[in-house]
């Protein structure tokens, strides 16, 4: 009996061990997370700097974790040991917040959200704040005053109209917003951004001038310290189809970071988690041997509690042999590394794909072994830079370039540069003669793209309606675009502006808009003069169309009807006045007959007047 007692007592135990929360089991994994590296040959060395956090399995970094030691070991290398320590220099971040038309009904949680994660940023952190819709504006530069950035976030607000969400146009506005702002650029950088929309307008189109490529050339420049983009997407609804999640995700890998995607009860614990990830970072550096080529390398962080140290892995190259200590029996010479070939450039075919606006270069590479990336450049005539792009070469000997030409102006001439980047992003040069000349290939070409059919358009009428305060302004259009943008605005007989149609999607040849005060409180008939522009997807603008017209307000009311309407009295208490009036006066008529009948009468009282 006792025995299977023990039995049932047993299972009982492994049974509610299975179903214990894994938290119960065992702490969540921790993970340690590499930020930057910078890797530069002195001497007989090679000095590696480094930029990490530690965080838990949820993303979530620590605040002190017991960093017991730090290594780093090249592949068929010892272990060098790594002095590691807290961070303490000063960050530059910029807070990056939707305000589009989709976040009106958040937009009062995102500023208070906000305000609160301010508490988890780093003491030393200069923060500017800046909303972003079809357009980006900054409501306080980079500032140590942290009550002065809330004091900003305060006054975010969401303009209703707009209905684009610029998201590419406001990262890359936004990194070159740290470029000019920060006096020294190896500093801490970053952008908090937080989003609950797409690149795109209503209908799923991209909406902007810039693109995912033109954002990440800059997030991830090739010969300078990249910025982190920490990303927040705000879900509206359970499935959160207004995020892309993929993309996030990804815009915060690529570029050193995290992400989140989160319901509005989960906003502000995950503002707080990135506000930790910018102060709690520490430094690493360790001098290594290198080879000649690419190198990789293991970084293993050893904390106290833990019994097995967290590891990150990275490359870099080196253009030689470097040993780090005279060799010995315990430090036999490594094997010879396999020589890398220096690579060479060949542009192929430049072709133009009308319809998508997009160019696309064929280029091969021999040894691509070698490349790590490529870094492309458009310039006008003059050296003006039209646009840039980094491509990832994966040891492929061919690849393809494709760069749009929305920057790109007709009939203009451009050359397209593409030079060759190792590991640190550096340019891969070869001895010519006494001279290091870029392994870097240029094509010319003029960009011609055919003649753009016109927007024919005119406006036909323009009424108001003052029954339901809407102005209604009809066009006639005739054009083959897809897709068209209107705006435009509205002048008294003075010329004075009085109303502005804000940029928006053209659904139908009737505009029909909020009709302007000055209409409203005109006195009489009165003319006024619209003006029509309409633009393409590719930024063609045309107009503006102008019309006169004439509105008559409908004549004042009576002063009966403006005492009524001023006192405020209800229909039935007038109706009870009158019908009151009525009795009184029927009484009053009623008694006047009486009396007239019984004049003279016996007994009336009344006596016929006496000569």
């Amino acid at each position: 009996m006792i025995s299977g007692r023990k039995y049932f007592i047993g299972f009982i135990l492994v049974f509610a061990f299975w179903l214990w929360p894994p938290a119960a089991q065992g702490q969540s994994p921790k993970r340690v997370n590499l930020l930057q590296f910078a890797a530069a040959e002195r001497g007989e060395t090679v000095a590696l700097d480094l930029l990490l956090t530690v965080s838990d399995g949820n993303g979530r970094a620590f605040a002190q974790p017991a960093v017991e030691s730090a290594t780093v070991q090249i592949a068929g290398n010892p272990p060098m040991e790594a002095q590691i320590e807290a961070v303490q220099t000063d960050a530059y971040i910029a807070l990056l917040l939707d305000t589009s038309v989709t976040m009106e009904a958040h937009i009062a949680q995102v500023r208070e959200t906000a305000k609160a994660a301010l508490d988890n940023a780093p003491a030393n952190a200069y923060i500017a704040v800046i909303q972003f819709d079809e357009q980006d504006r900054m409501l306080v530069n980079f500032t140590n005053d942290h009550n002065q950035v809330r004091g900003a976030i305060d006054q975010i607000k969401v303009i209703p109209y707009p209905i684009t969400t610029c998201l590419y146009d406001a990262v890359f506005n936004t990194i070159g917003l740290l470029n000019r702002s920060m006096p020294n650029p190896q500093a801490r950088r970053a952008v908090v951004l937080v989003t609950d929309g797409k690149d795109e307008l209503h209908d799923r189109r991209e909406a902007c001038t810039r693109t995912h490529s033109d954002m990440m050339a800059v997030a991830v420049p090739a010969a300078a310290p990249g910025t982190p983009i920490y990303a927040v997407g705000y879900c509206r609804d359970v499935p959160c189809s207004n995020v892309d999640r993929s993309e996030l995700h990804n815009l915060a890998l690529d570029t050193a970071a995290v992400s989140a995607v989160v319901e509005p009860s989960a906003l502000e614990e995950a503002l707080r988690n990135m506000m930790d990830h910018l102060s709690f970072q520490w430094a690493a550096r360790a001098e290594v041997a290198a080879r000649q080529g690419r190198n990789d390398v293991t970084l293993s962080v050893k904390l106290r509690d833990d019994d097995q140290p967290l590891t990150a892995t990275f490359s870099f190259n080196s253009t030689r042999n470097i040993p780090a200590a005279p060799l010995s029996e315990s430090n036999p010479e490594p094997d010879p590394p396999t020589r890398l070939e220096i690579p060479r450039l060949e542009l192929g075919s430049l072709s133009y794909d009308e319809a998508r606006n997009l160019y696309s270069l064929s280029l091969g590479i021999a040894n691509p072994q070698a490349v790590d990336r490529l870094f492309v450049t458009v310039e006008a005539e003059g050296g003006v830079l039209a646009l840039e792009k980094i491509v990832t070469v994966n040891a492929q000997p061919t690849r393809q370039v494709d760069f749009e030409a929305s920057t790109l102006a007709a009939g203009q001439r451009y050359i397209v540069t593409v030079s060759a980047l190792d590991g640190q992003g550096r340019l891969i040069e070869l001895q010519d003669n006494d001279d290091l000349v870029p392994v870097r290939k240029v094509k010319e070409f003029e960009h011609a793209p055919a003649p753009q059919a016109a927007v024919d358009y005119t406006v036909e009428s323009v009424n108001a309606n003052y029954e339901t305060e809407q102005l209604m302004i009809d066009l006639d259009i005739e054009s083959a675009e897809p897709e068209l943008i209107y705006d435009g605005y509205i002048v008294d007989e003075s010329g004075q502006r009085i109303f502005d149609l804000s940029r928006n999607l053209l659904n139908s040849t009737r505009l029909v808009e909020p009709l302007p005060v000055a209409m409203k409180q005109a006195v009489g008939a009165q003319k006024f003069q619209v003006a029509i522009y309409l633009s393409t997807r590719d930024g063609r603008r045309f107009g503006p169309q102008n019309y006169e017209f004439k509105v008559q307000p409908p004549a004042p009311p009576g002063l009966l009807y403006r005492i009524w309407t001023a006192l405020n009295i209800p229909p039935v208490w007038i109706t009870a006045v009158f019908i009151l009036l009525c009795l009184s006066g029927w009484l009053l008529l009623k008694n006047r007959q009486h009396a007239e009948l019984n004049f003279g009468q016996p007994g009336s009282g009344l006596r016929p007047p006496m000569d």
